[in-house]
């Protein structure tokens, strides 16, 4: 696997945390407006994997690695 290029940030701006928080703010506008937000849902579907990985306080580039990951998982599954 690459080196890992989650890194923590200085200011937090950047943290997946903050990032899916963000997020969910504008899906919940989305929902009371009833404009639906596609790719708002994945951004939070990765945002929130990335944060159970332990990700949470790291750099969004931390979503490099969870798709890292879930690559290598998909690679065993068709090895299976």
């Amino acid at each position: 696997m690459a080196p890992s290029t989650a890194r923590k940030t200085g200011n937090g701006d950047g943290h997946v945390r903050v990032r899916r928080d963000r997020i969910r703010l504008a899906l919940d506008a989305g929902r009371a407006t009833g404009v639906p937000l596609p790719s708002a849902r994945l951004a939070d579907g990765m945002l929130s994997t990335a944060a159970r990985q332990g990700y949470a306080h790291r750099d969004v580039a931390a979503l490099f690695d969870v798709l890292a990951r879930l690559d290598e998982v998909s690679e065993e599954e068709r090895a299976a």
